[in-house]
């Protein structure tokens, strides 16, 4: 059952950083699911005539709205779900927080965002540990993942008895994993909602986890 995590924006202060920084998270509930999904990406971009090296960002596509609703499109035809967390920087109890305070925040609520859909998962395993794995786009920060494995790791500590939720957390490289192109474009769609413009958003918004209860 991976989890798949991108980030949008920064945890910069100056005049031209992002106002927001953001997290996506999609997950899918087995493997055979994520290969799936990788094939048909393989055969959306021969569709698309693209290389099959290119990697999908929700930025690049601004002028290619048609290839943005494909990939939409390929995404709904498998049962993923998302969580979207969102901080901003101008708000007054946010002013003079460091990177690390921020990833810390964001990462947060990410977390808790997820926690009942993985105890849900648990559940309905029958086992005493669900091993979740998560793969996190590399931006080359080993604090951000420790952070991201501390506090995924946390979310189940608070059960009875603790529940053992979160395996191996990593990064990877996103041109190299579909599955981190789907949280980029995720975390796209969402970050233009909050922006304003609710088009995409619209799209997969009943695959958001905050839209649903799994108890």
């Amino acid at each position: 059952m991976p989890t798949f995590i991108d980030e949008r924006g920064d945890t910069g202060s100056k005049p031209d950083s992002d106002p927001y920084f953001q997290l996506a998270a999609v997950w899918l509930p087995d493997q055979e699911l994520v290969e799936g999904f990788r094939t048909g990406m393989r055969l959306l971009r021969q569709e698309l005539r693209l290389p099959q090296d290119y990697e999908f960002k929700f930025a690049k596509t601004w002028s290619h709205s048609a290839r943005r609703e494909a990939f939409f499109r390929l995404a709904l035809e498998f049962p993923f779900r998302f969580a979207f967390a969102s901080l901003d920087k101008s708000l007054p109890v946010c002013m003079g927080w460091n990177h690390v305070q921020i990833h810390q925040a964001v990462v947060t609520e990410l977390a808790a965002s997820l926690r009942s859909l993985y105890l849900s998962q648990l559940r309905l395993s029958g086992r005493k540990r669900l091993g979740e794995p998560v793969t996190v786009d590399d931006n080359q920060d080993a604090n951000f993942l420790r952070i991201i494995k501390e506090t995924f790791r946390g979310i189940g500590k608070g059960e009875t008895p603790p529940a053992d939720l979160i395996g191996k957390v990593r990064f990877r490289e996103s041109g190299a994993e579909d599955l981190l192109q789907l949280a980029d474009m995720v975390a796209g769609a969402n970050g233009a909602n909050v922006d304003g413009n609710s088009v995409w958003y619209r799209m997969i918004s009943d695959r958001d986890v905050g839209r649903e209860s799994f108890t």
